[in-house]
């Protein structure tokens, strides 16, 4: 098993790091941490603030088995707002990863976090948090390049809360249903954990459907 996280230092400096495991309860610090840092297009540096996190791995269907590893983090010499971008990497060994590049989206103000990846009918599919907006997402029929526009699914649901944004969705499939997570700030300010059912469209868009709800047994 592989796990990978972010590793931060004493400068706030993020990174993107590996463990490993044989069982899920035991697990090794990869000696050679960090494994990944953004390229020289990336506004990193080890002796400052940089950002380099939310790590998220596909393994591609393709003959080679290909591992894709996304981030989020930000491109060198712009303001925030033009700086945030979706890092990526590929692998042969999920240990050495080869840089990939990374995407900015215009519509991304403040910053991209909680990148998932899946492929589905041939098509790469990008599910992301676009901070102060929503829950968004982005396809292309190559893992590292080509994205569409960002589409909205999911925005703002309690405008008269602060930052009601949902966020850290993840997309899965259960007894042939789609579903998509995703944590919300509801009136309280609270933080839940929603499911909702998830529909994709002829045109390769992705649609969302009616709330999962909860049920309780004795």
């Amino acid at each position: 098993y592989y796990m990978y996280y972010t590793g931060v230092n004493l400068h706030i400096s993020q990174a993107i790091c590996m463990a490993t495991s044989k069982d899920l309860y035991h697990w090794e610090r990869y000696e050679n941490n960090p494994v990944l840092t953004p390229g020289n297009w990336g506004n990193w540096s080890a002796d400052q603030w940089s950002d380099c996190r939310d790590p998220m791995v596909l393994i591609d269907d393709d003959k080679d088995r290909t591992a894709y590893l996304y981030y989020c983090t930000m491109l060198k010499g712009l303001e925030r707002a033009e700086a945030t971008a979706l890092g990526m990497a590929s692998s042969k060994d999920m240990v050495h990863w080869k840089d990939e590049g990374a995407h900015h989206f215009d519509h991304c103000e403040m910053t991209l976090e909680s990148p998932f990846v899946l492929k589905h009918h041939g098509l790469y599919y990008l599910f992301y948090t676009n901070c102060a907006h929503g829950t968004y997402y982005a396809y292309s029929e190559n893992p590292v390049s080509g994205w569409s526009e960002g589409h909205e699914l999911m925005g703002i649901q309690d405008p008269d809360c602060p930052n009601t944004f949902p966020s850290c969705s993840e997309v899965f499939r259960f007894q042939d249903k789609w579903y998509i997570s995703v944590a919300e700030r509801l009136s309280t300010c609270e933080q839940y954990l929603e499911l909702y059912e998830l529909f994709w469209n002829e045109d390769n868009t992705v649609s969302l459907g009616k709330r999962v709800e909860p049920s309780f047994k004795k």
